[in-house]
């Protein structure tokens, strides 16, 4: 008898003669129902052929053959951008292609899928493949990866400020510099945002739409400098300047305002009933307070006297008179 097969046989991508199935014994397979030579175990099946199988015992073959009709399942390629760019780094997960059960390999051919966590090395080629109808694509879609890993950018490690400042005074030499709270992840902090003294700040710079993932550290001193002392009332005779007024502090400085203004000159005659305001300068940092010192100038007149005075032989300037 003929061997029995089940009529209709799929195979992905390929498959030979020898991927027909049959069941009976010494099975042969041929290109017609009858006659013929038996084709080899290695001749490629052709889709929608159908071939025929004999089956020989005790050293008769059957003259009936059993029909099988070959599908093969042909899987195309998933559709991928040859090259693919990633920041600073990445891995199997981030690679893209357009496709069904997509599949990931380190060579064209053979080979075992590529864990998704496997990390990506800049410059080299990754292929991907996809299934369809439980068959996986022979051909596979080549991809070159580039890593575009950006440096931190520079910047003093310690920056000082005078008595305040913000994000927008750190300094560091980069491209679309950002400054964070934190060495990783955190969102970008506001130029406007307070420094706080002895806080460390992390900077990063963007190069052809990468970040840096490496940031540079940057800790802030905050150089605070106190008002100096003064009298709060200070009186003068008839006249006085700048130079008359008295604070102790180092560096002073006077000015008409209480902030900003610019400072007086020494020889600024001052004014009986205004209000002066001093600062101070240490390590070069100048008080932002200033003292207040209220002015005084106590003008007093010329006592009276008789213009013409006379005396006999001889007198002192005792003998003078004047009231005052």
């Amino acid at each position: 008898a003929a061997p029995t097969a089940t009529a209709t046989q799929s195979f992905c991508n390929a498959a030979t003669i020898a991927n027909l199935s049959a069941t009976g014994t010494a099975i042969k397979w041929y290109a017609a129902s009858t006659l013929g030579s038996e084709l080899p175990t290695t001749t490629a099946l052709v889709s929608g052929t159908t071939y025929y199988a004999s089956q020989t015992l005790n050293s008769c073959e059957s003259t009936n053959r059993t029909a099988v009709t070959v599908t093969i399942n042909t899987t195309a390629a998933p559709t991928a951008t040859a090259t693919q760019s990633f920041c600073n780094a990445a891995t199997i997960a981030n690679l893209s292609a357009t496709g069904t059960a997509i599949k990931w390999y380190a060579s064209s051919t053979l080979g075992s899928e590529l864990p998704t966590t496997t990390a990506l090395v800049s410059g080299t080629t990754y292929y991907a493949s996809q299934t369809l109808n439980s068959c996986e694509s022979t051909n596979r879609t080549a991809v070159t990866v580039t890593i575009n890993t950006t440096a931190a950018p520079t910047a003093a490690a310690t920056q000082s400020f005078c008595n305040s400042a913000t994000i927008a005074n750190l300094s560091a030499t980069g491209t679309a510099i950002k400054w964070y709270a934190a060495s990783t992840l955190g969102s970008e902090l506001p130029t406007t945002t307070a420094l706080v003294s002895g806080t460390t700040y992390y900077v990063s710079q963007t190069l052809n739409s990468c970040e840096s993932t490496n940031r540079t550290a940057v800790t802030v001193t905050i150089n605070t400098t106190a008002a100096p002392t003064a009298a709060a009332t200070q009186s003068f005779c008839n006249s006085a300047t700048i130079a008359n007024l008295s604070a102790t502090g180092t560096a002073i400085k006077w000015y008409a305002a209480s902030t900003l203004g610019s400072e007086l000159p020494t020889t600024t005659a001052l004014v009986s009933g205004t209000t002066y305001y001093v600062s101070q300068t240490l390590n070069s940092c100048e008080s932002t307070n200033r003292t207040a010192v209220a002015v005084t100038i106590n003008t007093t007149a010329a006592p009276t006297a008789t213009a013409t005075q006379s005396f006999c032989n001889a007198a002192t300037i005792a003998n003078l008179s004047a009231t005052g």
